[in-house]
């Protein structure tokens, strides 16, 4: 947390939100369900009374203000896997005998492979890193990477368990998030997160 902390003061609160935005953020993903939330990514100007340092470091990991469903975090991430490329998320299997994707014009974001060099490389310590906050989810066989988070959810209120990333498989690439309500620690997601990857594994999915 420290140095997305420091990280957010560099940049600024407005750059944070305009990338945060530019990935899908405060926006819904359109996949074919009814209700859908678009969360919400605040910034200095809608924000109710004054904006201090203190919101902009919380901004930086996630906390105050931010609100994100487990669709968007999906879809996010499916970027970073796809190094840029934007995928949409769909529940129809298939119209008629075209596949979603093959109706829709994809489209990426224009951002530094560098970029995606860094991100993914971070994202995989996370897991095989021996300190790294996943590091339970690693398994022989299996290249994972993602993020652990664990969400405030109010006073007197359990925290909510967050685990959010990619596994890339020999044949094919997953990405999923798995969110525990109240679940406490996000450990409790990472495990859960492991049990279903290992069941994926065991399909010969991943």
């Amino acid at each position: 947390n420290v140095f997305f902390f420091h990280t957010g003061l560099l940049v600024g609160s407005d750059e944070v939100r305009r990338v945060a935005k530019n990935f899908g953020m405060s926006a819904k993903t359109g996949i074919d369900l009814p209700f859908e939330s678009a969360g919400s990514v605040p910034s200095r100007n809608n924000f109710r009374g004054r904006w201090f340092t203190g919101d902009t470091i919380n901004f930086s990991i996630g906390q105050g203000k931010v609100l994100a469903t487990p669709i968007q975090l999906v879809k996010m991430m499916a970027v970073v896997a796809n190094r840029g490329k934007v995928v949409q998320p769909h529940l129809i299997y298939a119209i008629a005998d075209k596949w979603p994707d093959q109706l829709e014009k994809p489209h990426a974001l224009k951002v530094s492979p560098e970029i995606f060099d860094v991100i993914q490389e971070a994202l995989e310590n996370v897991v095989s890193g021996v300190t790294g906050t996943a590091h339970n989810l690693y398994i022989p066989g299996v290249k994972s990477f993602g993020k652990t988070g664990t969400a405030q959810a109010g006073e007197g209120k359990e925290n909510h368990a967050w685990y959010v990333g990619y596994t890339q498989g020999e044949k094919r690439t997953i990405t999923y998030c798995v969110f525990l309500e109240h679940g406490g620690s996000s450990h409790n997601s990472v495990d859960l997160a492991r049990e279903l990857l290992l069941r994926l594994q065991g399909l010969g999915i991943v």
